[in-house]
Order: C-alpha cells, then sequence, then structure tokens
C-alpha cells in the first residue's frame, strides 16, 4: 500500500545524504502489480504523484519513460534505480518498488528486475543528485541487502532495511 507523503532533508550535507534523507514509510510499494517495464513505470509514476501531488502521474511517466529510452537504469542483480531530476522540486525524494515474479527492465545481466529505487531531485542540484544516485546503489550493491529486502514481510521491514543500512 501506498499512502503518500512528504520527505524533509535533514541537517545532512550533500556529501552525508543517505536514504533515511528522503525516503519515507509511505514510499513503499510492497508489491508492483505491473508485468512490463511501461507497468512498472505507470504505476510508480502513480504512487511519486501521491507522495507529492504537484508531481503529475503523466507527466512523471513520461519523463521516466524518455529516461529509460535513452538507457536503463536497470543495474544487474535484480536492481534498477530510475532517476530524474525535475525543475522546480523543493525537496528531493525516493520510493521503493519491489516485484515479486520480477520484471523484464533492460538489466545488465539480462535478469529480471525485482527491486527499484527510484529517485527525484531537483535539477538545480547535480551535487545532490549524484551523491543520492551513489549512495543507493552502494546500499543496493550488498547481496545481503537485495536478499532481505526480496524476503521482507512488509513494507516497514522493507523501510526498516533501507534506513537502517545508511542510519
Amino acid at each position: 500500500m501506498f499512502t503518500g507523503g512528504t520527505a524533509k532533508l535533514s541537517s545532512s550535507s550533500p556529501e552525508t545524504m543517505k536514504i533515511s534523507d528522503i525516503l519515507t514509510r509511505d514510499a513503499i510499494i510492497e508489491s508492483l502489480e505491473g508485468t512490463t517495464k511501461n507497468e512498472v513505470l505507470r504505476e510508480i509514476s502513480e504512487a511519486v504523484s501521491e507522495l507529492s501531488p504537484p508531481l503529475g502521474a503523466d507527466t512523471l511517466y513520461k519523463m521516466l519513460v524518455e529516461r529509460e529510452e535513452v538507457c536503463s537504469t536497470a543495474l544487474d542483480h535484480g536492481v534498477a534505480v530510475p532517476h530524474l531530476r525535475m525543475h522546480g522540486l523543493s525537496e528531493p525524494l525516493a520510493v521503493f518498488a519491489r516485484s515479486a515474479k520480477g520484471v523484464d527492465f533492460g538489466s545488465l545481466d539480462g535478469e529480471p528486475t525485482h527491486l527499484f529505487l527510484i529517485i527525484i531531485a531537483a535539477d538545480s542540484r547535480a551535487d545532490l543528485y549524484i551523491n543520492l544516485l551513489a549512495g543507493v546503489t552502494s546500499v543496493l550493491k550488498d547481496a545481503g541487502m537485495r536478499e532481505r529486502l526480496k524476503n521482507a514481510a512488509s513494507a516497514k521491514d522493507i523501510f526498516e532495511a533501507l534506513v537502517g543500512e545508511d542510519g
């Protein structure tokens, strides 16, 4: 279930920005329903729009699709990090989503993608954006973390695994 909410940045500087600074408990999609890349991108867009209503789902969907057409954000080991920079966004935000079945997302290893961490940041803050991407990919490179996220029993467990890792 995704119920929305907004994240407020802590006093972290861009050099120490962590997942816990931008991910809220309400920003977890425990079980994606989409079975194709575009269905997942649509579902993620709708969730982000709930989190931040000024970010319209249709606009986000279009931007995510365009980003994926340039280069897939799927990494390997069942992980993708869809990300955007947007004009006018005051605070970065993150959404985590999980697919039990996995989705063909164009991963580097050709395997289905199960774990999605979406990052959206202001286009005026390239430093913050790059720092966030580096931080989340580092966390998701850990095999133990990926297993905890895949096997978590609830959205609460997913959230605690992610924020506990960098807390």
